[in-house]
């Protein structure tokens, strides 16, 4: 069961890492043109979506539970920190 919930979780994290790294020269959000300040944050957090997604996958076969959960809040407070730079980004 572990196996399958870290496999969806894993499946998530990697098309949240595919739709960054290309929308890296692309629209993003409401921005037209990224910077290249963004560019390089969207580049960073595609490379650290990817990292979280491999470890989800290694840790749904191998890893305890525990060490699952801590595979989770880390790509949760991942999650976090993208969201609010990408809205410091914007300059609503």
């Amino acid at each position: 069961m572990t196996l399958l919930l870290m496999g969806i979780y894993a499946v998530v994290t990697f098309a949240l890492a595919a739709y960054t790294w290309s929308h890296r020269e692309q629209n993003f959000l409401i921005i037209k043109k990224p910077t290249p300040g963004l560019t390089r944050f969207l580049k960073l957090f595609a490379c650290l979506f990817f990292l979280v997604g491999i470890a989800a996958i290694i840790g749904g076969l191998f890893f305890p539970l525990w060490a699952n959960l801590v595979i989770l809040v880390v790509g949760a407070f991942l999650a976090m920190i993208f969201v609010l730079i990408s809205l410091t980004q914007m300059k609503l």
